[in-house]
């Protein structure tokens, strides 16, 4: 990644990904709590992952913070109808769950759009 802003944009990322990655843990203890088995490898999520794939040939901060801000809007999205979905089922607790994901994506897309102002 290159930039004016690069330090800042990098570190930014770094706190949106440590924000994520408390959400992702959570999620995969839910899954077990509810007697299911979290598949949570590189192999199985690529495989998996209904997020489009994230472009290999940017270098511009901006470009970044682009395709990142389109991704956390997609998850923010399938994270809200996981909430209804939840709900609907009577599970409150991963309607909860899904709510607080929904939210930091929610913060985290705001504070990047930012930078593209």
């Amino acid at each position: 990644m290159k930039g004016r802003n690069f330090i800042a944009v990098h570190e930014l990322f770094d706190q949106v990904h440590a924000r994520l990655q408390v959400h992702l843990d959570d999620m995969a203890e839910q899954v077990q709590t509810l007697d299911g088995v979290a598949k949570g490898t590189v192999e199985v999520m690529a495989k998996d992952s209904t997020l489009k794939a994230y472009p290999t040939d940017l270098t511009k901060a901006e470009d970044h913070i682009k395709a990142v801000c389109e991704r956390l809007r997609d998850d923010g999205e399938k994270l809200r109808a996981g909430v209804d979905t939840a709900a609907a089922a009577g599970d409150a607790n991963t309607a909860d769950l899904l709510t607080a994901a929904s939210r930091t994506a929610d913060k985290d897309l705001w504070l990047l759009e930012r930078h593209l102002e």
